[in-house]
């Protein structure tokens, strides 16, 4: 009986000694578990990723008091020498050119940043999409260059998707003649069966043309156009045209 038990206890010091030193091995080897791999910025860093890329699009006359840099649209930058907004935006600079042609109007992008460099730039009208409310304006490569001093002036990236029901998103647009931009999140709330997107994101006079992004990823999902009002007015849904369609404009500048 008592070697019986003796035997038990060393076969009960047998396996508590390989349990310590399997966690003792478990526990010296390391943290292999991987972190999210699209874990989101927060909202205060995506907007400070993004917001340096778009622009105030305005008609200015040289040597006039008049206009005074108005936001007649926003526009970003979707390559080094390309900025996109609403057709209609591209419209109403180009009619307003022509309204200060006495005065050699011309459309501009500007943009005041948080480190005090301010930034304008002369645009070239390129090709546009009435249909899509798509336009693309050109730009020589060589002002940006040599007037920006930062490496966070670069192209927003176009999304092939189109976005969830309900996805987080971010608007980053330019209002009246204030210097920097207004931006305004929410979350997509319908997309209809032309495949407009429809949030509750605030837009302002000034907006459209600026990007719709997703909160997540960063990317460009739709370009704000204009704004759908419900009942008396106080429901307001931002109405957004998807962005995918514009990579047919920036083939069509490929090819030539």
């Amino acid at each position: 009986m008592n070697l019986r038990f003796g035997g038990y206890i060393k076969v009960l010091l047998m396996l508590t000694t390989w349990l310590l030193n399997s966690c003792a091995a478990t526990s010296n080897q390391p943290n292999t578990a991987k972190s999210p791999t699209n874990s989101p910025s927060s909202k205060e860093e995506r907007i400070s990723e993004v917001k340096n890329s778009i622009f105030c699009l305005s008609v200015i006359a040289p040597n006039s008091e008049f206009p005074r840099k108005r936001a007649i649209g926003t526009g970003f930058l979707v390559s080094k020498n390309l900025l996109a907004t609403a057709f209609h935006v591209k419209e109403d600079l180009e009619k307003a050119t022509v309204n200060f042609a006495s005065l050699n109007a011309k459309i501009i992008a500007w943009a005041k940043f948080d480190n005090g460099l301010y930034l304008e730039i002369p645009l070239t009208p390129l090709e546009s999409d009435k249909e899509s409310d798509l336009a693309l304006f050109g730009f020589d490569e060589e002002i940006l260059r040599r007037q920006a001093q930062t490496n966070e002036i670069k192209p927003l990236i176009i999304a092939d998707r189109l976005p969830n029901i309900g996805e987080d998103i971010l608007s980053v647009g330019y209002y009246g003649t204030l210097e920097l931009p207004f931006n305004s999140m929410g979350n997509v709330s319908m997309i209809d069966n032309n495949e407009d997107i429809y949030s509750d994101i605030t837009l302002m006079p000034g907006n459209s043309g600026s990007p719709l992004i997703s909160l997540k990823t960063g990317e460009v999902l739709g370009l704000n156009i204009k704004v759908m009002t419900v009942g008396d007015g106080t429901i307001r849904l931002g109405i957004s045209k998807r962005i995918s369609k514009l990579k047919m404009l920036l083939e069509k500048i490929d090819k030539n």
